[in-house]
């Protein structure tokens, strides 16, 4: 009976082992087997009842186990959301007390999706209800359980951190020892040091668990370090290469550190550099290692944003008092305040972080040393050498100790930390086609910008014959060239009476002797200045002139027909004197426009920026030859952006045993190759990770050179690629905080379109935008996701630049956006000391990130980490010329909790349930795995079990007990054996890999359910348990519950007034008011972007604007009457 009802075959098997457990048993195996053998008879009671209440016909909530066959009762909110099953809800916010939200939160939430005529009571058809057992949580609720996995993943190094900031470093010594390898110096008692030489560091016979690292290299000579110093609590150590002592010729030497199996702490400035010279590092094994970036953790607490870059540099140039150490304590207890932002915040060199943090003076002028010098020069004087690295070793650790408090302080959850320790571990593998990629990329790149060069070049040569012609005289845009006649230079066997010795000007300048070029060659680009006159360029049929004083102008004659949109230029300078004697006989002058948001002149007409974002055929050329010139060029732009930080890669290849060597071949005959990222864990403000190649790599296309980057990742053999990508995070996030003042998901317009949307209805957001700024649908969903839901734009996407062909019209897009988006100003003394938006979609997710932005010190929604100081409002002097960069802060920031949360909730499943895979790299919304092949299917698995973790844990911290189904899994999980951002991308690899096309899946939540038994993340596929076989590892150590109603609204009236400034004017009236408000903003558009004789696309903008407002004051009289 029990196995009719749901336990199979193998569940019994499985139990009756664990009477054969023994002792030399992996851990994921004792763990599992005393699990099911202590509760195999709740299980089997469990099965009966289940079985009991299906054969009486039982549907609804309990129906919906793993183990019924019954339809399930789909969940809805009062807003008509799909929610899920009631089989995950309990397991993932068990124990969850929140208070429900007011009865009248819920009608004034309807007031106004009805409003923005959205109905609640609609809703498309059902998604299907999923239901399986998720891992026990590790608390008494999903928060707890955050905060123990966090604290398991952070230990031990969170302690060897404590430890080594708190530490006082023994004496440095004076004298090195130059000898290849490491040496280790103790200091006696007597004041003396003792050394000698060891392996790698290690004191007492044991490896050192917390050392401060730093490396130096001779870039000239090898990207390999030549010199090192680390130091610990108990000795300092030096490294110096064989290869520097010319006892090998051999470049490619690493640094060993010990068994990598032993837990330890690397601590260095810009980190990453340094492990780049790891040996054990080279490893597709997890190491125990981790690395502390003491850069990463200023940026966290100090950085300032880009923004804030220029004025930073203005104010330390000309104030002192930037030059004054600035100590933390002056932010926490608030006896003592920094002035301005510019004295709590500095550049990430270890110079400026440590006269910040420090107050302590560097002398770098010794650096540039390693950049000059030969190897000879730099052994002559190591002495100096070693004692510099030294020093900065020691200096690292001084920051280490300013900051590392601050660091804590400002992001309390263990969360944070481990996440930045694993993102620090980022690794990828390559093949012998990794060598191929450059040599690849760089040839078909030069044989583009040779198409481009040689057709410049014809171009040049076919007006310099018009020289003795005098044919230029008569072409607009020839004319304006310098035809004085120069002599050619005289050359080997040359006639110096033919009349290819004289040449004009302009031509004698092209050809002027270059570096690497043969003489008389045509050194020619895009990018010169006569290459626009050569192309005949003109805008809107007018020819281009070039303007020193103006950039690039266009010429009108004066009785042409022409609507001007600009003033008529007048021209000061001597260089513009020829067209201002045009100007003032038949011509006017006016400048080309620009739509990359850009105020400045014009610098050339073929620049990416401008071509990219220039209206389709403004600029035009003979047989649109500039166009073609341009597509040929850009297609190498991409490579050429890339071409040095690619070749700039450390490739350390791998013997059949996994040990590194310089070249070696596996038995199936393909090599190994192992690149580090040098990732910087936390590179801006928002605490994004990134590096210079890989992070900001584009997708690949057939069109741009050198995209298929990459694509040369692939997984070794038996291995493959696991991850996903976590489509419009920010705008999940922003609607989630929208939606948490009334605490019922979908309860603002942007929520509901978001979770219920449908297109076929024109209730999803993007259609709803492309309505509005009267752009195609897929022009505004690239428009949405290149902003911050919630946040003013301050520049328009290109994606809206290029619906409008004048500045005044890409002006008045932006503001309908905001009015119709965000709402009006308004200002209630009774309700809010500051004015906020209100009537608009997304007025309450403004309202809610200015809130948070103008507090003493905002935080993230999840993790409650700080903002940086240099944004905070203590020290702005009540500038809010940084508000709109704070209100982004807030998402994006946010956007990196949930990647810190996802990744240690992968981290403890990969661990509990013994998944052979390892963290390779992520960005902003993706992640990826180095997964074994077996454990490929599981691996999917705990990503959306990580995930649906993650998605409960910001619920809870913004007062919402449930989740909606629509955005409860990812979308797809992409099993693949290259690293790519989607399974169905293509790319033009030099070689493609035999095979690798069709060795690859994309599974949504059913499929990866199919694929693991119902949901099982055990090796054999047996049954989960929902009741904890973890409790023992729960550490609630220092953990402190969240306050999770701060996100609500305090009052009915709050939420009124942001649905509308008439906060007594009843939904109906309210939504009419709405209504006509888009409407008219959107006629206006609408005529001028389709012109006056072009009909309206929607029957709603063909209504006159004077119905509407007899409408409205009719609903206004009606209120009032009532």
């Amino acid at each position: 009976m029990i196995a009719i009802a749901g336990m199979s075959p193998r569940s019994f098997a499985a139990i009756g082992s664990a009477r054969s457990f023994h002792s030399s048993g992996p851990t994921w195996q004792k763990q599992r087997l005393f699990a099911r053998w202590r509760q195999w008879i709740l299980d089997a009671a469990k099965s009966v009842f289940f079985f009991k209440k299906r054969t009486k016909g039982v549907g609804g909530p309990e129906a919906t186990s793993e183990t019924s066959n019954a339809t399930p009762t789909v969940r809805r909110n009062e807003l008509g959301i799909q929610l899920l099953s009631r089989n995950l809800h309990s397991q993932i916010f068990r124990n969850a007390s929140i208070p429900a939200p007011p009865e009248s939160y819920v009608r004034i939430a309807e007031d106004h999706l009805r409003m923005h005529g959205l109905e609640p009571s609609k809703h498309g058809a059902d998604q299907s209800d999923v239901s399986f057992t998720l891992p026990p949580l590790h608390g008494h609720n999903i928060d707890q359980h955050f905060y123990s996995i966090g604290m398991a993943a952070a230990q031990p190094w969170l302690g060897f951190a404590q430890e080594l900031a708190g530490a006082e470093l023994p004496p440095r010594p004076e004298t090195w020892n130059v000898a290849p390898g490491w040496t280790r110096y103790v200091h006696q008692a007597d004041g003396r040091f003792s050394f000698e030489s060891v392996e790698y560091p290690m004191f007492n016979g044991k490896p050192e668990q917390t050392l401060v690292f730093d490396v130096e290299t001779l870039p000239e000579y090898t990207t390999y370090s030549v010199m090192a110093c680390a130091v610990s609590p108990n000795a300092w150590y030096s490294w110096v290469s064989p290869w520097l002592l010319d006892q090998t010729e051999n470049l490619q030497q690493l640094i060993p550190m010990g068994d990598p199996s032993v837990p330890r702490l690397i601590v260095g400035h810009n980190v990453s550099y340094d492990r780049l010279r790891i040996r054990e590092e080279y490893s597709v094994d997890t190491t125990q290692t981790r690395f502390l970036d003491t850069m990463a953790l200023h940026i966290a607490v100090n950085g300032f944003s880009d923004d804030q870059r220029i004025a930073w540099l203005g104010y330390r140039k000309y104030n002192a008092a930037a030059q004054e150490p600035f100590h933390d304590t002056e932010m926490e207890d608030g006896k003592q305040r920094a002035k301005r932002w510019e004295q709590v915040t500095s550049a990430n060199s270890l110079v400026e972080v440590a006269r910040l943090h420090c107050g302590i003076e560097m002398d770098k002028e010794t650096r540039e040393d390693f950049l000059e010098c030969t190897p000879a020069q730099i052994l002559d004087r190591i002495q100096h050498y070693l004692s510099y690295c030294a020093k900065d070793t020691a200096v690292t650790q001084a920051v280490l100790a300013r900051t590392w408090r601050a660091f804590h302080h400002q992001c309390p959850s263990p969360v944070s930390f481990a996440a930045v320790l694993t993102i620090g571990s980022s690794f990828l593998t390559v093949n012998e086609q990794w060598e191929q990629y450059p040599e690849y990329a760089k040839c078909t790149s030069d044989k583009m910008y040779g198409q481009v060069t040689q057709r410049l070049a014809d171009l040049a040569e076919q007006a310099r014959e018009m020289m003795h012609s005098e044919e230029w005289k008569n072409d607009v845009w020839l004319s304006q060239l310098d035809w004085t006649p120069r002599q050619v230079t005289k050359t080997k066997g040359g006639n110096s009476d033919s009349k290819d010795a004289v040449v004009p000007n302009w031509y004698k300048e092209l050809t002027k002797t270059k570096k690497d070029l043969p003489p008389g060659t045509v050194d020619i680009s895009l990018g010169v200045r006569i290459s626009p006159i050569l192309l005949r360029l003109s805008w809107r049929d007018w020819p281009l002139y070039y303007s020193r004083e103006h950039g690039w102008v266009f010429r009108v004659p004066h009785k042409a027909k022409f609507e001007a949109t600009h003033k008529a230029l007048q021209f000061a300078l001597q260089e513009d004197n020829a067209l201002n004697a045009l100007s003032e006989c038949s011509y006017s002058f006016y400048p080309v426009p620009r739509f990359d948001g850009s105020t400045a002149k014009l610098a050339s007409p073929l620049s990416k920026s401008f071509m990219l974002t220039a209206p389709k055929g403004a600029l035009t050329s003979a047989g649109d030859e500039a166009q073609t010139l341009f597509n040929l060029n850009a297609q190498g732009d991409y490579w050429k952006s890339v071409h040095d930080s690619a070749r700039e890669q450390i490739v350390v290849w791998q013997d059949m045993n996994g040990n590194s060597g310089e070249s070696s071949t596996q038995k199936n005959g393909r090599r190994l190759g192992i690149i580090l990222p040098m990732m910087s864990t936390m590179s801006t403000v928002t605490r994004h990770a990134s590096d210079r190649t890989w992070v900001p790599a584009r997708n690949a296309t057939g069109d741009w050179i050198g995209s298929e980057l990459q694509t040369t990742v692939y997984a070794p053999p038996g291995y493959s690629i696991v991850g996903a990508s976590i489509p419009s995070l920010n705008l999940w996030i922003s609607s989630m905080l929208g939606d948490a003042q009334f605490g019922v998901h979908g309860a603002t317009a942007l929520g509901w379109m978001l979770l219920q949307g449908n297109e076929a209805e024109s209730t999803d957001l993007h259609t709803r935008t492309a309505d509005l700024l009267g752009i195609s649908r897929d022009a505004a969903e690239e428009f949405n996701c290149s902003r911050i839901n919630g946040v003013e734009l301050r520049k328009e996407p290109q994606g809206l630049s290029k619906a409008s062909a004048t500045r005044s019209l890409i002006g008045e897009l932006g503001k309908v956006t905001n009015a119709s988006q965000f709402g009006t100003f308004t200002h209630n003394d009774r309700l809010s000391r500051q004015t906020y938006r209100c009537g608009g979609l997304e007025s309450f997710i403004h309202n809610k990130l200015k809130n948070i932005s103008m507090s003493r010190k905002p935080q993230t929604v999840a993790l409650e980490c700080s903002i940086t100081h240099a944004l905070r409002n203590m020290f702005s002097s009540n500038d809010d010329k940084y508000e709109i960069i704070r209100m982004e802060w807030i998402v994006q920031s946010s956007g990196v909790d949930y990647l810190h949360l996802l990744i240690v909730a992968m981290d403890r499943l990969i661990k509990d349930y013994g998944i052979r895979a390892r963290y390779m790299i992520s960005s902003h919304d993706e992640v990826r795995y180095l997964v074994k092949d077996q454990d490929r299917y599981r691996a999917a698995l705990a990503l959306q079990i990580a995930n649906l973790w993650t998605q409960g844990l910001f619920a809870f911290r913004l007062g919402m007990d449930d989740l909606p189904r629509g955005t409860a899994f990812l979308s797809a999980i992409d099993i693949d054996k290259v690293l790519r951002r989607a399974v169905d991308e293509t790319s033009t690899p030099p070689k493609p890999q035999p095979g690798h096309e069709t060795m690859k899946e994309s599974l949504d939540i059913a499929q990866v359910l199919a694929k693991t038994n119902g949901g099982s993340l055990w090796p054999d596929g047996a049954f989960m348990h929902a009741a904890s076989q973890f409790e023992a590892g729960i550490n609630l150590t220092d953990y402190k519950a969240p306050e999770i109603l701060k996100h609500r609204a305090e009052s009915e009236a709050w939420l009124r007034a942001q649905v509308s400034s008439k906060a007594g004017l009843g939904a109906a009236a309210q939504r009419t008011n709405a209504t006509s408000t888009s409407i008219s903003s959107n006629s206006r558009i609408s005529d001028r972007m389709n012109g006056p004789n072009k009909p309206k696309t929607s029957t709603s903008r063909k209504r006159d604007q004077h119905d509407w407002d007899k409408v409205i004051e009719q609903a206004f009289t009606a209120r009032r009457k009532v």
